[in-house]
Formats: structure tokens, C-alpha cells, sequence
């Protein structure tokens, strides 16, 4: 589990453990492409990542989120170096759907109650070049509290203990 014990090496994408981005989203449904690299986000409206409702234990809120749905989009910067090396950051309430530059990174069924690190698909990471490039998340909800709030990560190595 991740948290403030647990200080990435690096962060590519704050969360809101992390920091305040801000993304662009929409609770309104879509056209099919929404996800793709281009997409126009222009009517979309601007909030600061953790999304979701007041009460919802573990999430870091933000922005509030009420309706069954949110997708949300935003560029980030990549290093060569750091693509092999990078894992998502995030909590998720209910079922998440993650793409960098419109290949599907991780989909995420159910909740977890704590934000945690979890591994990005081998196309995902294949299709992320240097420098800037798409995240687009979108969040299913169907009862109870909801959050969701991604970030990208190169987490602390566990370093073995030395013998003396």
C-alpha cells in the first residue's frame, strides 16, 4: 500500500496525495473517440484531481464527483529514461478505466479504499514516447461513496538490508 510513508522516487503526475493538478472532465457522456490522442476537451469543465463525493473514506477530495460517471483527460511530460520505470498512483471508487495516448493502460474493476500503485499493460508503455503525452481516465460508479484520483509514479525501490 502507498501513502505518506511511502514517497515515490518520482512523480511524473501528482495525485492529490502528491500535489494539485488540475484536469479537464465532463459527467455527460462522451463521443466514442473521448479517449483518443486530440480529442477536444474544450467544453469540458477545469477541477483539481481527487474526484468524488464528500465522505468517501480514503480519497483525497478536490473536486466534488456525484453522478455515476466522470472521464477525465490532461497531458503529462515524459522522460525516456522513466517509461520503464513508471507505475500508476491512485484510488478508485468504483471501476476505472486508465489510457496513455488512447491504448488502455490498466482497467481496474471494483474499489479499494486507500490509494495503491498498480502496473501499467506492456502496450500502454509501448505506445508512451518521450515527452508529452495523453492520460484519460474515466470512473464508473454504482453505489455508496465514489472517488477517483490517478497519478503516475517511479516508486522507491525496496532496498535489502546489508550484511555485516
Amino acid at each position: 500500500r502507498s501513502g505518506f510513508s511511502d514517497v515515490p522516487k518520482k512523480i511524473i503526475l501528482a495525485d492529490a496525495l502528491f500535489g494539485r493538478v488540475n484536469w479537464k472532465y465532463t459527467t455527460k457522456k462522451p463521443a466514442d473517440n473521448w479517449y483518443r490522442p486530440g480529442f477536444d476537451v474544450s467544453a469540458w469543465k477545469d477541477g483539481v484531481g481527487g474526484f468524488g463525493s464528500t465522505g468517501t473514506p480514503g480519497v483525497f477530495l478536490n473536486t466534488v464527483w456525484e453522478t455515476s460517471d466522470i472521464w477525465l483527460r490532461r497531458e503529462f511530460t515524459l522522460e525516456a529514461e522513466d517509461i520503464p520505470k513508471i507505475k500508476l498512483h491512485m484510488f478508485h471508487d468504483e471501476d476505472a478505466e486508465i489510457y496513455f495516448n488512447g491504448v488502455l493502460a490498466a482497467r481496474l474493476p471494483g474499489f479499494v479504499t486507500d490509494y495503491d500503485e498498480f502496473e501499467i499493460s506492456q502496450v500502454a508503455l509501448s505506445a508512451l514516447p518521450p515527452g508529452e503525452n495523453s492520460i484519460a481516465v474515466h470512473c464508473h460508479q454504482t453505489t455508496g461513496g465514489q472517488g477517483i484520483d490517478v497519478g503516475i509514479v517511479i516508486p522507491q525501490l525496496q532496498e535489502e538490508n546489508p550484511k555485516k
